[in-house]
C-alpha cells in the first residue's frame, strides 16, 4: 500500500467514526477515564484513543499517521489540536454525503471526456465554445492520431470541466456540430491513483459487476444491428439492455446479474464473441468506469425519460404475442366467426383492460414522438409494433401489416389494427 493510499483509507475510516450515525458509538467506545474530560466535552479526541480502534490499527502505525492523513486530505471536516495530539469535527455530517462529494472530486480529477467527429480544421478554441453550454471548462487539448477508441477517427479532442455535473450532462447529450454527429465517452487518464478507487468504493451506491464494453472493427460499424450484438451476448448471460447507437464502434452490455467478469471469462473460453466473421472485444467496467456508466445513464433518462418497450425484450414479446394470436384465431374458429380479426377481443386471455388501454395509448404516443426526433434512436421492429411507419411526409401510421422478421420467431399477422398490436405486445411483457 502506498503512502497516499494509506492516508486515503485512515479518512475514510476518520469520516465514518465521526459522522452523525457513528459519532455516538465512537464516543462510548473512548476510555472510562476520559470521558468526563472537559476536553471532550469540547469535541476533542485523543488520537492516541482513535489508533487502538480496531479497523483503525490495521491501516496505522502510530497516532501521527492520523494527523498526516488530516493534513493530507486538507478537509473542512476535522480540525487537529495545537500540538496534533487530539481530534475533533468542526461539524455534523452525514458520512454518504461526504463519500458522494470525495468521489465527485476524484473522478473529476481522473477524467477527461473525449470527443470525435470533429471536422480536421476545427480549433480547440471553436470545440470549446460548443461544449461551454454544458458548464465551465477547465482545459481542451487536442490529438493528432488514430483513437484508442473509434480507429475511423485520427483527431480527437479531449475536454475537462470545472464540475462533474457538467461533464455527465455532456456525456449523455447528443451532440452534432456543422452537419456531423459527434461522438463522445468518458476517458480515464493514464494516472488515475489507486486513491481514487478506494474513493469511490467508498461512495458506491450503484449496482456492481454488470456492465461489459463491447468494440467492433471499422469493417462492420455500419451494417451491425443492434439485435444481432444482443444474440450473441444472450447465449451466455441474460441481457437487461443494450447501449448501443448504430453506427458507433463500442456499446454497452448491461447484465440482469452482476456477472460481466464471469461473462467475459466463459465467452473468451469459448472463443470469443464474433459479428459478421470480425471479433468483438471486451471488457468489464470496473469501480470508477462503471460508476460513470451508472451515472451519465440516470442522465440521459433524465433527458429521454424511460425507455418503456426495450428492444431487448421484444423476442419475448414476439414469442408471447404469436401464442396469443394463436389462442384468438382457434377461438374465433370455434365460433364460426372469420379468420379476419377485426376490433378487440373482449373474453379469455386477450382481453383489453384498462391498464393496457392506458399503457397502449401512453406508448404509442411517446414513441410516435420519439420517432421523430433524431436525437433517439427507436427499433424499427417496435416502431412497426405500433403501426408507426416513416413515410414521405415523415412519420405516419398505418394499419395494414404488423410484421416480426425471423430474428424475432417469424412472427407474422396481417390486417391487425394499432390497438390489438399493442395489446398482444403487451400481454406479452406482463408474462415475461
Amino acid at each position: 500500500m502506498t503512502a497516499e493510499l494509506a492516508k486515503v483509507k485512515i479518512f475514510l475510516q476518520l469520516v465514518y467514526y465521526f459522522c452523525n450515525a457513528s459519532y455516538h458509538s465512537t464516543i462510548s467506545s473512548l476510555p472510562k477515564s476520559f470521558v468526563d474530560s472537559p476536553l471532550l466535552a469540547q469535541g476533542w479526541i485523543p488520537l492516541r484513543d482513535l489508533a487502538t480502534f480496531k479497523k483503525m490499527k490495521g491501516l496505522i502505525t502510530q497516532p501521527a499517521d492520523i494527523a498526516e492523513s488530516i493534513i493530507y486530505s486538507s478537509s473542512e471536516l476535522f480540525e487537529l489540536s495545537v500540538d496534533g495530539v487530539y481530534l475533533r469535527r468542526k461539524t455534523e455530517f452525514v458520512a454518504s454525503k461526504v463519500f458522494k462529494e470525495m468521489f465527485n472530486i476524484s473522478l473529476l480529477a481522473g477524467y477527461a471526456m473525449e470527443a470525435v467527429g470533429f471536422d480536421q480544421l476545427v480549433t480547440v478554441v471553436e470545440v470549446e465554445a460548443y461544449f461551454s453550454r454544458f458548464g465551465e471548462i477547465q482545459n481542451v487539448s487536442k490529438h493528432i492520431g488514430i483513437s484508442t477508441w473509434d480507429e475511423r477517427y485520427n483527431l480527437s479532442f479531449f475536454i475537462e470541466f470545472k464540475e462533474l455535473d457538467s461533464m455527465i450532462k455532456s456525456l449523455a447529450a447528443t451532440h452534432m456540430y456543422e452537419d456531423s454527429s459527434i461522438q463522445v465517452r468518458a476517458h480515464r487518464k493514464p494516472d488515475v491513483s489507486a486513491a481514487m478507487v478506494v474513493i469511490s468504493q467508498a461512495g458506491s451506491t450503484y449496482p456492481k459487476g454488470k456492465i461489459v464494453e463491447f468494440k467492433l472493427v471499422s469493417d462492420v460499424i455500419e451494417s451491425v444491428e443492434q439485435y444481432s450484438i444482443q444474440e450473441q451476448f444472450e447465449k451466455y448471460a441474460t441481457v437487461a439492455m443494450i447501449d448501443y447507437v448504430k453506427g458507433n464502434a463500442t456499446g454497452y452490455i448491461e447484465f440482469k446479474q452482476s456477472v460481466a467478469l464471469e461473462a467475459i471469462s466463459v465467452i473468451f473460453n469459448n472463443g470469443g464473441l464474433h459479428i459478421q466473421g470480425e471479433p468483438i472485444q471486451l471488457r468489464a467496467l470496473v469501480e470508477d468506469e462503471e460508476q460513470m456508466y451508472w451515472m451519465v445513464k440516470a442522465e440521459k433518462q433524465m433527458i429521454q425519460g424511460p425507455n418503456r418497450i426495450s428492444v431487448l425484450d421484444l423476442a419475448h414479446a414476439a414469442k408471447f404475442s404469436k401464442q396469443a394470436i394463436q389462442q384468438q384465431k382457434i377461438t374465433i374458429r370455434r365460433k364460426g366467426k372469420a379468420k379476419k380479426i377485426k376490433g378487440r377481443t373482449k373474453t379469455g386471455t386477450n382481453r383489453l383492460t384498462k391498464y393496457h388501454s392506458r399503457e397502449i395509448k401512453d406508448c404509442d404516443s411517446k414513441l410516435t414522438d420519439t420517432a421523430k426526433s433524431t436525437n433517439i434512436h427507436i427499433d424499427e421492429t417496435v416502431l412497426s409494433a405500433l403501426g408507426v411507419k416513416h413515410g414521405k411526409n415523415g412519420v405516419g401510421k398505418t394499419t395494414k401489416t404488423l410484421k416480426f422478421n425471423k430474428k424475432f420467431h417469424n412472427l407474422k399477422r396481417h390486417g391487425t389494427s394499432d390497438s390489438n398490436a399493442m395489446q398482444n405486445l403487451l400481454e406479452g411483457f406482463d408474462r415475461i
